[in-house]
């Protein structure tokens, strides 16, 4: 079952907002979000990504939205091409994956956001340590970046689970 392509539109759009909102809550936030104690990462961009692929039927077109939308994120935050490109389409083959086997619930929702937000942001580290860019070490990053990242987003998927639920259900009936 695909999607209505005026909600797939509609979602392109969300998630580009997210985008969006990613890097200016991190700009607006500076003193709040990145300190010399943590860093955290907001990822609206996939929070959405992963509500979206576990609560909606399954599309192939999501795959491709995410390599297009990785290619922005790289291009729009670091200028080239880089891990968000095959890190947001492998979070949405792996969510489709993993949604045959899972029920629809809030739980396992959130659970993949979170997994979705270890494998991305571990990914990142590893990507920069061979690349020799970035000097904090593991237990550093686990500590400052991780860690932090990981509360801030999980609470902000649980609260915002249900007014997306709501959201992609009436869109999922209408499809």
């Amino acid at each position: 079952m695909r999607m209505d392509r005026r909600h797939f539109i509609d979602i392109s759009i969300v998630a580009f907002l997210g985008l969006l909102l990613d890097g200016a809550l991190s700009f607006a936030g500076q003193g709040i979000l990145i300190t010399p104690q943590w860093q955290v990462a907001p990822s609206f961009l996939l929070l959405w990504l992963t509500f979206v692929t576990y609560l909606m039927p399954s599309d192939g077109r999501l795959l491709w939205l995410a390599v297009g939308l990785g290619i922005v994120y790289d291009f729009y935050y670091s200028g080239i091409i880089g891990f968000y490109a095959i890190a947001f389409p492998a979070i949405v083959y792996g969510i489709q994956w993993a949604r045959e086997y899972l029920p629809i619930s809030g739980v396992y929702a959130v659970l993949l956001y979170f997994i979705s937000i270890v494998v991305v942001t571990s990914g990142v580290y590893f990507g920069h340590r061979f690349l020799g860019v970035g000097g904090e070490g593991f237990v550093g990053f686990v500590s400052q970046v991780l860690w932090p990242t990981i509360v801030v987003n999980v609470v902000v998927a649980g609260l915002l689970y249900v007014p997306c639920n709501r959201l992609l259900a009436r869109w999922r009936v209408e499809s």
